[in-house]
């Protein structure tokens, strides 16, 4: 009996060793290929709305950069009822718009553009990581100034290119530049 125990053992893990584990070995194999392509379409099925988000947060950053300009501006302009022809007059760092593209000044008008896109390699200087723009690359938008009486009262915003979704809310839209 001793003897029928020991080699019904060996039996026992002769049939695992050579047939249990490269069947395990197999399905583990197969099913982690089947496990990875799930994960991978599951990715591409979220990627849009990942980038949406991404491109509505470099958005809403964005245009908190242009309302700081825009209210250096606004002082500016409420102080001596002139508009600045440069930023360096209102103490404005455009470096702030690095991650997000560019930001410009009308001369004598206080139309600020922020035109989306790492454009130039000027500003690859290393001292800002690019925000991932979306939709916004490549685009601009204007905020123009609505003056009444010598005081800034609002800001009118204008595109020829960017969706009105990513537009700054409150801003008063008016479609095309």
């Amino acid at each position: 009996m001793k003897g029928q125990r020991q080699h019904g053992g060996l039996l026992f893990w002769a049939i695992v060793l050579f047939a249990g584990v490269p069947l395990a070995l197999t399905v583990l194999f197969f099913g982690g290929w089947g496990l990875v392509a799930w994960l991978n379409a599951k990715d591409i099925a979220e990627r849009p709305a990942r980038e949406a988000e991404a491109t509505k947060t470099a958005a809403e950053k964005s245009f908190a950069i242009i309302k700081v300009a825009a209210g250096l501006l606004e002082k500016r302009y409420r102080q001596s009822g002139v508009h600045a022809f440069s930023w360096a007059e209102v103490g404005f760092n455009t470096k702030l718009a690095y991650p997000y593209g560019h930001i410009q000044l009308g001369n004598d008008t206080s139309v600020i553009t922020m035109k989306f896109g790492h454009i130039g390699s000027e500003f690859l200087d290393g001292s800002w990581q690019p925000a991932k723009l979306g939709q916004l690359d490549g685009r601009q938008l204007q905020y123009v100034p609505q003056v009444k009486d010598r005081v800034i009262v609002g800001w009118t915003c204008a595109s020829p290119n960017l969706p009105l979704e990513y537009w700054p809310k409150g801003c008063n839209q008016k479609p095309g530049i």
